[in-house]
């Protein structure tokens, strides 16, 4: 009986090869695949690309403003003044002995038929720094919060590959137990057969085998299913094709239990020393604070420092070629100042909440911590019950093995026990990846990267679909 179970399981696994163009993938690759072509990622990151540019553009407010201004003008003809000075002859003749004397005519130059006026005037702000100051400090805030904003995306997509590939794991193991499974019942329901046909048994013992027959039907269309589910996702987060063949190698990275070896108060404590949300929105309260006396600063008077160059062409002899001014300018719209009142209470507004915001992130995330630190120890536990009752299951098939072969068990017994193995084996499997999954979730909400943990070589397994 065991070389006949041994030949269809052999004849079985050679139909269902994989194809050998399937790419080798383990969890740390998937990772570095996902986050290479996630849309959403690129997306965080073009905003904190955003940001970085804003806080550019207003360090530029600091420095002085250059305004340079040219007015042209073509005239009809240009215009001179002529001075008629006869009257003035006899009076100069007078005054040099009587002799005669002649003034010839004078004229003026008022401008010619092409003026060019320019000027170019320097303003520097001064008043206005203390805005652009905190103004630039709001914005550098926000810059570094956009990028703890992606360093936030990218856990999020950690955590969701890596529920997804153990999924995938899980369901391609579950699907291995129940074609093996298949085979074996296969040969037991037609031996029953025999034996019905012989007249040996009852009808009803092969019912119970086509019973068990079914419900292995049931849990092989369920691993199927996931199978393809959640090799679809995975292939989607690595920007492949959905039904493209996985290869995937699960490394083991030692005991978990070692995840829950510091005390809860030590893991909340890095969770708020390190969490990239939490940080962002400390930045925020930080931006908060800077746009609030950014607002104080608008309510002051504009006081600017000025210094201007005047060159005209063309004016005529009475006006001064080349004229050079500094001072002071003092612009102050107190009419304005309901609006810019209120913008600053705005403000304050928006910096209270963020404080508060802050306050309730840190008792979010110490729930946080606490909660995936207990189901991890849940998943533990579980894992531990899995191995147990799959032990019992497979001392209670060999019992019945013994049985049967004693011919002391129907073979509906001897698949009974069979189907029973196979649940056990089955809940080992998801027990086991609940905990692979429930250790990096609670390494995630720390604020670790899952990309910094490199996987070892020990206890590998590779499954393909």
């Amino acid at each position: 009986m065991k070389r006949i179970v041994s030949l269809f399981l052999l004849l079985f696994l050679g139909s269902v090869a994989v194809p050998a163009h399937a790419e080798r993938f383990t969890l740390e690759s998937s990772l570095e695949r996902a986050l290479e072509h996630n849309r959403m990622l690129k997306a965080a990151g073009h905003e904190s690309e955003a940001r970085q540019y804003e806080k550019k553009s207003i360090f530029g407010r600091f420095f002085p403003v250059l305004r340079v201004e040219v007015n042209a003008m073509l005239w009809d003809s240009d215009n001179t003044y002529t001075f008629d000075l006869t009257e003035y002859e006899q009076l100069f003749a007078n005054m040099a002995g009587g002799g005669p004397f002649s003034l010839p005519p004078m004229s003026v130059d008022v401008r010619d038929d092409i003026t060019v006026k320019t000027q170019i005037m320097v303003i520097q702000p001064l008043a206005q720094l203390y805005q652009v100051y905190h103004g630039h400090s709001a914005r550098s805030a926000m810059a570094e919060a956009g990028r703890m904003d992606v360093s936030n995306e990218r856990r999020k997509l950690e955590l969701e590959v890596t529920q997804t590939f153990f999924a995938y794991l899980g369901a391609l193991q579950m699907t291995e137990s129940v074609e093996q499974a298949m085979v074996q019942v296969g040969v037991f329901e037609k031996q029953t057969q025999d034996y019905l046909d012989a007249g040996l048994v009852e009808r009803e013992a092969l019912l119970k085998v086509q019973v068990q027959r079914e419900e292995l039907l049931k849990a092989r269309a369920q691993a199927h299913k996931g199978v393809k589910l959640s090799r679809a996702m995975l292939n989607m987060y690595m920007g492949r094709s959905l039904q493209e063949p996985i290869e995937a190698v699960y490394l083991k990275k030692g005991n978990p239990e070692a995840s829950i070896a510091d005390t809860l108060d030590a893991q909340q404590d890095v969770a708020l020393t390190q969490r990239p949300d939490l940080l962002s929105a400390r930045l925020q309260k930080t931006a908060a604070k800077g746009a609030h006396k950014a607002a104080i600063g608008k309510m002051l008077p504009e006081l600017n420092l000025v210094g201007a160059y005047i060159n005209n062409q063309g004016m005529g002899d009475m006006m001064l070629e080349n004229e050079f001014f500094g001072g002071l300018m003092l612009n102050w719209n107190i009419w304005e100042w309901g609006a810019t009142y209120y913008e600053m209470k705005s403000a304050e507004a928006r910096f209270n909440k963020a404080a508060e915001m802050i306050r309730a992130a840190e008792d979010g995330i110490r729930l946080e911590v606490e909660q995936k630190r207990l189901e991890l120890e849940e998943a533990i536990q579980s894992y531990k019950a899995a191995e147990a009752k799959l032990e019992l299951a497979r001392e209670s098939l060999r019992l019945e093995q013994n049985r049967y072969e004693a011919q002391q068990a129907s073979a509906a017994d001897l698949v009974a026990a069979q189907t029973g193995e196979l649940r056990a084996s089955n809940d080992r499997i998801v027990a086991q990846m609940q905990v692979e999954v429930a250790r990096r979730a609670l390494s995630l909400v720390q604020g670790d990267d899952l990309l910094s943990e490199k996987e070892t070589n020990e206890d590998t397994q590779s499954f393909q679909r």
